[in-house]
């Protein structure tokens, strides 16, 4: 018989945060409600769009893992952000 597959437990928003390491400079937030991107860590961090449209066009970097972002709006599921720490698009849509 095959064994199974151990899942990897996926990791705490904390732990995602103390992995960061960004290339960029932090922003200072306006006092917004803050998010922790924790998707995308087997790609490299999630696909981010220049509008709330899934048809809009999307940037060619993403956001990265365990970024801290501001909430800017939100519109429907789609929530429009400022990038506060971490790497990827200063604003978009995710």
């Amino acid at each position: 018989s095959i064994p199974a597959l151990a899942q990897r437990p996926r990791p705490s928003h904390r732990e995602l945060v103390s992995r960061l390491k960004p290339a960029i400079e932090d922003q200072e937030d306006t006092g917004g409600k803050m998010w922790i991107v924790v998707g995308g860590e087997d790609k490299g961090g999630i696909l981010v769009r220049s509008g709330a449209s899934f048809e809009s066009k999307p940037f060619t970097t993403r956001l990265a893992t365990g970024c801290r972002i501001e909430e800017m709006e939100i519109e429907g599921n789609r929530l429009h952000y400022r990038r506060i720490r971490g790497d990827g698009p200063n604003f978009g849509w995710v």
